[in-house]
């Protein structure tokens, strides 16, 4: 996955036409993504933020994708919009994502954060679950088709011209693997998706979780 990332970032390298004004300072995050929803496998790529907030402009394009062997023309851009609030947020299975209002506040529209949102609308499927919490009396869920594999990789584009020493850069970038500027680094997730991204990849469903005074008594 680190592969194609890699090879995203260096057809970005060559769109002069990414950046018309500023074609050497441009920062941003690209994420790629594989997986297998009830046996199919899924490939998508996305980038950070905004190349035009105003306009909803984003960064990659499908062409940017063209270098990229590792199944090659399976891939798909995708850019999907961040619920308003935060009980609009799905898991990756289809359930729905018991996100806090105040990490919800904190999430930004970041590579990852995207990547694994396109799964869970992806995921819409159905299939039984016969599965049941033990003691619980609640009826067995309706589940979303499995997921047996799932990997992802991001990496920061970084255009020749940005100032790796500048302080506020690291300390937006946190730590980066690499030190040369014009390359491409292996980043951390920000405070935002670390604090997300749990309720994102639960696998269980709301009606499964048990209120402390609901445990069964030993």
């Amino acid at each position: 996955m680190r592969e194609t990332a890699g090879k995203i970032i260096d057809r970005l390298k060559e769109d002069g036409s990414l950046f018309p004004k500023n074609p050497d300072k441009a920062f941003f995050m690209i994420g790629v993504l594989e997986v297998i929803i009830g046996g199919k496998s899924k490939f998508f790529a996305s980038s950070s933020g905004y190349k035009n907030r105003e306009l909803h402009q984003n960064w990659l394009k499908p062409g940017h994708l063209e270098r990229v062997t590792y199944h090659k023309g399976k891939w798909e851009v995708t850019h999907p919009e961040i619920p308003n609030q935060a009980n609009g947020w799905k898991t990756i299975l289809g359930y729905e994502a018991l996100i806090p209002p105040d990490v919800h506040k904190e999430i930004r529209p970041c590579a990852a954060i995207r990547l694994l949102r396109q799964v869970a609308l992806s995921n819409t499927g159905h299939q039984p679950n016969t599965g049941r919490r033990p003691n619980t009396g609640r009826q067995p869920n309706t589940g979303h088709l499995p997921i047996t594999g799932l990997k992802m990789a991001e990496m920061v584009f970084v255009g020749k011209d940005i100032d790796v020493a500048n302080p506020e850069l690291q300390r937006v970038a946190r730590n980066w693997h690499g030190k040369m500027s014009g390359s491409s680094w292996t980043a951390h997730s920000c405070d935002g998706c670390m604090k997300s991204i749990p309720y994102l990849i639960c696998s269980r469903a709301t009606n499964e979780f048990i209120h402390p005074n609901e445990r069964p008594k030993r």
